[in-house]
Order: structure tokens, then sequence, then C-alpha cells
């Protein structure tokens, strides 16, 4: 892909018209919401688009692929995920054309006519990153191994299939079971 900036709007009629594609890169600085989801993204996101026109319905094509740093939810230190994504929309002038489309159609607001391209680009990779983030298993620095073993966890089932009672007949100071 392209090396080049992408525009932050583009006229998607004028760009299906001339069956262009458009090619380039976006950083992080184009992009608040992200900046705030991640910890850092040291290169800027490749991206391409086009734009289609078919049975007189005009759709936007395209694929991002970004390296960003999220915080592990299991060590709190900073993960590498790559996020990858393909996505197709068709634009829409207003609401009210965005809720006549086809159920399966994902619509995509205009900008004055313009198809908001940073602002594009920046919802599909919100929407691929991992909900979860994490490092590989073994992989966290902060800990060295896992919580628990699997011994423990069916020890302490076993523990709670026993009588429910029990505890409290050790609270009390019974030698017995508890029954």
């Amino acid at each position: 892909m392209s090396e080049h900036p992408l525009p932050e709007r583009v006229d998607p009629l004028r760009l299906a018209n001339r069956d262009g594609a458009l090619q380039g890169v976006l950083g992080l600085e184009s992009m608040p919401r992200l900046r705030e989801a991640v910890q850092a993204m040291e290169q800027p996101a490749h991206v391409g688009l086009r734009c289609v026109r078919e049975y007189g319905r005009m759709r936007v094509e395209g694929e991002v692929r970004a390296q960003v740093e999220l915080l592990c939810q299991r060590c709190l230190q900073p993960v590498s995920c790559s996020v990858a994504s393909t996505f197709q929309v068709v634009p829409a002038a207003d609401m009210n054309e965005a809720c006549a489309l086809e159920a399966d159609a994902e619509p995509v607001l205009l900008d004055h006519g313009l198809l908001p391209v940073h602002a594009l680009v920046e919802e599909e990779i919100l929407l691929a990153l991992p909900a979860v983030p994490l490092h590989a298993d073994g992989a966290c620095t902060g800990r060295s191994g896992r919580e628990f073993t699997a011994g423990e966890v069916e020890a302490a089932q076993k523990e709670e299939r026993g009588n429910p009672f029990a505890v409290l007949g050790r609270l009390k100071g019974d030698p017995g079971d508890g029954d």
C-alpha cells in the first residue's frame, strides 16, 4: 500500500466515477478516539478504500491494517496487537436514507456529501480491537505462572459440593463436620 497520507474527506461519487481506489496511511494523531483507547501505535495504519457503483447503489469497500499497543488485562503491561479489518459500507446523506437501506447494509453518514475517511478508518480499527487484550499464555512479565492449578480448582469444587453447613460448624468450633 502507498505511504501517502489519506485525505480527511473525499467525494465518494467522484471516486466511484473514476473507478478509483484510495490508498495511504493514517497516523494516530488523526484519530482522537483511538488515541484514548490504545497505549501507542508506532507505525501509521495502512488503508485501502475503493468506491464502487453497482445497480445504481454506491458502496465503499475497504481494508485497514495496524499494529497497536494495548494494556494486557492479565499483567497490566503493554501488549502488541495486530489489527486487520475488511469492511463494506454504504454512504448515506442523512439518517432517513441510512434507515431506508437494506438490513444487511452498513451505512456511513456523509459529511456535506463527503466521505469522512479518517472517522471511518478510526471506527473500523476500534471495532477490530480485541475485547480483552492478553499476552500469550506464559508470556506475561508481571507474574510467574497461573493463579490456580487444575488440582486446586478441582479440590475447591469438591469442597463446595460437600455439606454447606460445614463452614458454620468450623466457625462455631464443633469438631464434627457441621451436620
